[in-house]
């Protein structure tokens, strides 16, 4: 399952559909606070710029209305195959017309938009993520909404369209900055761990099986106050899944599932020196199948990659120079040129750019590309839209009535495709 990177609240409904019921609170947990001191050597890393011969994106324009920024209103975007077309689609949110919009590949070069959800109660969704929440074997989506606290899931019927409109409530509402999906306590079925920023929480809801869940409450403050972003993964090699959250006071914690509902926090690391750290992603950096952590850092223009020790701690962090301070808050991996390597992919907002990191197999990133979008590229997906085995990006801006979908076919040909908006589905 995929997560990345950044709720529970009163009710949000699609104009045509009733709201669900609030889900009941029935559990609460605790958080066990436990701090296991682990030295962390740190070493800053210059990487080369390289020609972008080495590797070319071809640029598709999509119209999709106005895309705005701002703490309570954001411009996520995610991909799935949402129609079962074996292509990737996309869903984003606009707030000029205050709709998420799911946008359909048709594997020809074209996109339309299939599906709207429209908002009629002047909120907006902070953050989409995709995954399977019903297991019926069709995606569906959630999104939080900073405006009522609340997470708010459609389910997909496999042909581009979605159910009504399911919300789930906190009784203490605060602030969210992300959310992620995985199945928290192996019983098969897709769970959700969220957070309350200004309330120093983590929820993690646990799903029924049918699109609905159930809240269990898990606290924790002190170090890991104020909590920004999650990634999960098994960090100790015990088949639980486990927690990597930064937080605004400057702080990683790792927290280690219990197996009952639980979490321990193994690790707690000092983040001075990636202050703020906005995004955060796993993956197994330098093939010892050990799962690792990479960070970018809002306010200290980095990246940070820390290799996983297999028990729940990482050791030596590598810190990567993205560019000017403030300008990159979203980050992903993949294998971008074919190599065998993971890559990481991250925003430049006020140089107009993408960058990427290329990998090596010992989890270094030796050189690294930009490639000029245009606008101030607010956040990134990634996703084979051309069905060429090549993984491509799709890019969402600020205040700019377009997304741009970057095709990895090794030329450097741009061209424009304005989409035409022919079905158009208001909920009246």
């Amino acid at each position: 399952m995929i997560l990345i990177v950044m709720i529970i609240i009163p009710f949000v409904y699609l104009k045509q559909h009733k709201k669900n019921e609030a889900i009941q609170t029935i559990l609460s947990t605790t958080l066990k606070n436990t701090t296991i001191n682990t030295d962390v050597s740190i070493t800053s890393v210059s990487t080369s710029t390289i020609s972008t011969s080495q590797l070319m994106f071809e640029m598709i324009k999509i119209n999709a209305f106005e895309i705005c920024y701002s703490y309570s209103r954001s411009s996520f975007i995610a991909v799935g195959d949402f129609n079962s077309d074996n292509c990737a689609d996309i869903v984003h949110y606009t707030c000029d017309r205050e709709n998420i919009n799911v946008v359909l590949n048709y594997n020809d070069g074209s996109f339309q938009v299939s599906y709207i959800f429209s908002f009629d109660d002047g909120n907006h969704p902070y953050m989409i993520i995709v995954d399977d929440f019903d297991g019926d074997g069709r995606l569906d989506f959630a999104f939080t909404n900073n405006g009522l606290y609340k997470i708010g899931i459609l389910l997909g019927d496999g042909t581009g369209n979605f159910g009504e409109l399911k919300t789930f409530l906190n009784e203490n509402p605060g602030q969210s900055f992300s959310f992620i999906s995985n199945d928290f306590n192996n019983d098969g079925h897709v769970d959700i761990v969220t957070t309350y920023y200004s309330d120093d929480q983590i929820v993690l809801l646990l799903g029924v099986g049918d699109g609905t869940f159930v809240i269990e409450t898990s606290f924790y403050n002190n170090f890991c106050s104020r909590p920004t972003s999650f990634a999960t993964g098994d960090f100790n090699n015990d088949n639980q899944m486990d927690l990597a959250v930064t937080s605004s006071a400057n702080y990683l914690c790792i927290l280690l599932n219990t197996g009952n509902e639980q979490f321990d926090l193994s690790m707690m690391v000092p983040t001075e020196t990636f202050n703020f750290a906005w995004s955060i992603i796993t993956a197994d950096f330098n093939n010892d199948n050990h799962l690792d952590i990479s960070m970018v850092n809002f306010l200290n223009n980095n990246i940070a990659v820390m290799f996983g020790n297999n028990d729940g701690t990482f050791g030596t962090r590598m810190t990567y120079k993205t560019g000017i301070l403030g300008s990159s808050r979203y980050l992903i991996t993949g294998d971008f040129d074919n190599d065998g390597q993971l890559d990481l992919v991250i925003n430049n907002y006020v140089g107009s750019s993408i960058n990427i990191l290329f990998g090596s197999q010992n989890g270094t990133f030796t050189s690294q590309i930009t490639f000029t979008v245009g606008g101030a590229p607010l956040s990134i997906a990634k996703g084979d839209f051309n069905n060429d085995k090549k993984l491509d990006l799709v890019v969402t801006f600020q205040k700019q009535a377009f997304l741009i979908i970057l095709l990895n076919n090794c030329n450097f040909d741009r061209r424009e495709f304005v989409m035409e908006e022919k079905t158009h589905l208001p909920i009246a």
